[in-house]
């Protein structure tokens, strides 16, 4: 660990993409907070975008989400990624694709399809619409949701199937199972930070992180299998 002084009081501020389940990151807080138990770190919840703009506004000092396209190029924000996740559809366990052991999305075709919404990442939505476009398809979305968990008491209700990067969905009740696609590939996980990053107690946390992502990857070297 680098050695830094501390500053009794001092606050630090992080953000991870809504709803999302990153277990690495709860692991390091508390190692963090272990060793610097002077230090409050706040949490907030917002999408990619907003994470961006708030590590250039000095709002927050880290960030977790998943990709936005032309976002990621910013000169002032270092990117670095820390996970994989698979893409995959979920469906109610009665639902007639539910027994299929990976999907192709023309069996998608005639579904009444919920993604999150555009307006939270619309590189990761246009991503989606442009592999259905590829596969000479057009994709039937029905609904747009701002929050992933709320996606699933969508499809219990029986509105259709929902889209997403699986690590969103934190836990899944028995009634409702996820199948894998098999032309879409897998959505990385990033932190975001700024590049003229400075704050030694950040390099500290930066390092928990990527520490515990990796000791989480070896524990869980396929933590999305099919179930």
């Amino acid at each position: 660990m680098t050695a830094c002084p501390v500053t009794q009081g001092q606050v630090h501020s992080v953000s991870r993409i809504e709803d999302a389940n990153l277990p690495f990151i709860p692991l390091a807080l508390i190692r963090f907070q272990a060793l610097y138990p002077d230090i409050t770190v706040e949490r907030h919840e917002m999408n990619t975008a907003q994470q961006i703009a708030a590590l250039k506004r000095n709002c927050i000092d880290l960030g977790f989400g998943l990709p936005a396209g032309s976002l990621l190029n910013d000169a002032e924000i270092l990117t670095e990624p820390l996970l994989e996740s698979s893409c995959a559809w979920l469906v109610r366990s009665d639902h007639r694709l539910a027994n299929v052991g990976c999907l192709n999305l023309v069996d998608l075709v005639h579904e009444r399809l919920i993604t999150s919404a555009r307006a939270e990442n619309a590189p990761l939505f246009d991503s989606i619409v442009a592999h259905f476009q590829s596969a000479g398809l057009r994709p039937n979305f029905v609904y747009e949701s701002f929050q992933a968990q709320a996606g699933t008491t969508l499809i219990e209700q029986g509105l259709g199937v929902v889209t997403g990067a699986i690590n969103l969905f934190t836990s899944l009740p028995q009634t409702i199972k996820y199948r894998f696609i098999n032309e879409m590939e897998p959505i990385s996980v990033q932190m975001f930070s700024r590049l003229k990053e400075r704050d030694s107690l950040i390099f500290d946390f930066v390092e928990m992180v990527t520490e515990e992502a990796c000791r989480w990857r070896a524990l869980n070297p396929s933590p999305y299998t099919e179930v």
